[in-house]
C-alpha cells in the first residue's frame, strides 16, 4: 500500500510540476499550493479514519511534545535508544546542505530548465524505486546494517560526482543511485521496534524524534552557507565533502561502533521483515 501511495504521490507531483511550469507565475502558484494544501486538510478531516486501535492509544499533552528536550527522557528509556540516536542525527545532518543549487548555477551555469530536470529525475527515480527496489526485498536479503551502510556509501558516490564531475550531466544520475538508498527505512524500523517494546505512544515518540533534530535545523542551513561563502573560490565543493565524510563516519564507524546494542533488535526487525514477505506470497 505504501508502495502504490508513493508512485500515486510522485506521478501527482510530475503534473503538478507540469501544471507549475505553464502557469509561470508563482504568486499564482503559491496560491494554488495553499488551496490544495487547505483541500487536503479538509479531506483529511473529513473521510479520513482513525486506524490505531484503543487499547494502543496513550495519554498526549500539548505541553509534553512541544518540550525541546523530551528526546533526552526518550533515550534514557534504552541502550538502544540512546546508540540510535547519534545515529539518525548524522543520517538527517546531509538535510539541510541548501547551497548544491548556487554551486550548480556557478560551476555549471545552470538555469531553471537544468534545475527542473534534476527535479524531474528525481521523481521518476521514486516511481522506478517502488516498482523495481522498494525498501522491504533489500532490508530482508541484505539486513538492517549493510542497507543503512549501502545508503551511507551511495551517498557519498553521490556527494563526489557532484564535486568532481566535468560533466554537468551525469549528476542527473544521482538520482538513480538514490533508489537503493533506504537506510533511513532501515534505522526507523529499528526505532519502531524499540518503541513499540518499551510502550511508547506514536505521537510521544513523533515529538521527541522531531525535537532531537530540531538544533540542527537552526545550526547547519548556516553551517553550510558559511562554508561555501568562505571556501567558495578555493574549494567550492567544500560542502558536498563535508556531507561525504559524515556519511562515510557514519557508515564506516558509527554505526558498527553502536552495533553491539543493535544487533539483537536487528535481527528481529529483520525477521518480522521477512514474516511480511510470507504473508504477501
Amino acid at each position: 500500500a505504501m508502495q502504490r501511495m508513493r508512485v500515486v504521490l510522485t506521478l501527482v507531483g510530475l503534473l503538478a510540476n507540469r501544471i507549475g511550469s505553464r502557469i509561470g507565475s508563482a504568486k499564482t502558484n503559491i496560491a494554488l499550493s495553499c488551496l490544495i494544501n487547505l483541500l487536503a486538510s479538509a479531506s483529511f478531516l473529513l473521510f479520513t479514519s482513525e486506524s490505531l486501535k484503543k487499547e494502543e492509544r496513550k495519554a498526549f499533552t500539548v505541553g509534553k511534545a512541544a518540550n525541546p528536550l523530551s528526546f533526552v527522557s526518550l533515550i534514557s528509556r534504552s541502550q538502544r535508544l540512546r546508540s540510535l540516536a547519534p545515529i539518525l542525527i548524522m543520517q538527517a545532518v546531509p538535510d539541510y546542505d541548501y547551497t548544491s543549487g548556487t554551486y550548480y548555477r556557478k560551476q555549471f551555469g545552470w538555469k531553471v530548465t537544468e534545475t527542473a530536470n534534476l527535479m524531474f529525475f528525481n521523481q521518476i527515480s521514486g516511481i522506478i524505486e517502488s516498482w523495481v527496489c522498494p525498501e522491504n526485498p533489500m532490508i530482508r536479503n541484505l539486513g538492517i546494517k549493510a542497507t543503512t551502510q549501502l545508503s551511507g556509501i551511495l551517498g557519498t558516490i553521490m556527494d563526489l560526482n557532484s564535486a568532481y564531475t566535468t560533466i554537468p550531466k551525469t549528476i542527473y544520475c544521482n538520482s538513480a543511485l538514490s533508489i537503493f538508498m533506504h537506510g533511513r527505512t532501515a534505522i526507523d524500523a529499528l526505532v519502531s521496534a524499540e518503541a513499540k517494546r518499551l510502550k511508547l505512544g506514536s505521537g510521544e515518540l513523533s515529538a521527541a524524534l522531531a525535537n532531537l533534530t530540531t538544533p540542527l535545523r537552526f545550526v547547519m542551513p548556516a553551517v553550510y552557507s558559511e562554508l561555501f561563502a568562505y571556501f567558495q573560490s578555493s574549494v567550492p565543493q567544500v560542502n558536498f565533502l563535508t556531507t561525504a565524510a559524515v556519511r562515510l563516519f557514519l557508515s564506516g564507524f558509527l554505526l558498527p561502533h553502536s552495533w553491539g546494542h543493535l544487533s539483537v533488535l536487528a535481527k528481529e526487525v529483520e525477521a518480522d521483515y521477512g514474516k511480511l514477505e510470507e504473508k504477501a506470497n
